[in-house]
């Protein structure tokens, strides 16, 4: 099952390489990496570790242009948001600052995604 499969890849050490993946200056690996992470922090007990390792990531890819990265990345982003504990390490990595910043996008699921992790944010 997929929440399995998630804790699994956080178990295994593998959010750092994914981590280092979304640094990457490949639209089709950030494509890819923004993906899995968007699907991965849907499973509440690998977001704290994903905060940890990927948030910088993260923010890079939100950042990056390209519409379908960007919507991803954002996903993600709103998934961790789903954890209060998670914030600070938002906050730390400049998150908040992007999220507010892309809310503005004009592309809707790109606004949608920074939207939600806004409201998620505030929902403490």
């Amino acid at each position: 099952n997929e929440p399995e499969l998630r804790s699994k890849l956080v178990d295994a050490k593998a959010l750092l390489p994914i981590a280092d993946a979304g640094l990457s200056g490949e639209l089709e690996i950030q494509r890819e990496v923004a993906a899995g992470l968007c699907n991965l922090t849907l499973e509440a007990s690998a977001r704290m570790e994903a905060a940890r390792c990927c948030l910088p990531a993260i923010v890079n890819l939100a950042q990056c242009g390209d519409r379908e990265v960007a919507r991803q990345a954002l996903g993600a982003l709103a998934n961790l948001a789903e954890s209060p504990e998670t914030h600070a390490h938002v906050a730390a990595c400049g998150g908040s600052r992007c999220v507010v910043a892309l809310v503005e996008h004009t592309d809707v699921d790109v606004h949608r995604e920074a939207s939600r992790a806004i409201a998620n944010l505030l929902g403490t």
